[in-house]
């Protein structure tokens, strides 16, 4: 099974206006990402990355 790390663990996070940064260190992975938006349900979705 896959270890999907984005679940189990909190990733650090910083925004910009144009990109999401998160890492996550106990897997030592970082992500990049365009900015988070939300549903018309009110949901909030990560950006594409």
């Amino acid at each position: 099974m896959v270890d999907r790390y984005w679940e189990s663990e909190a990733p650090l996070v910083v925004r910009s206006k144009r990109n999401v940064l998160r890492y996550y260190p106990q897997v030592a992975k970082l992500q990049v990402s365009l900015p988070d938006w939300e549903a018309s349900d009110g949901q909030v979705h990560y950006g594409k990355t």
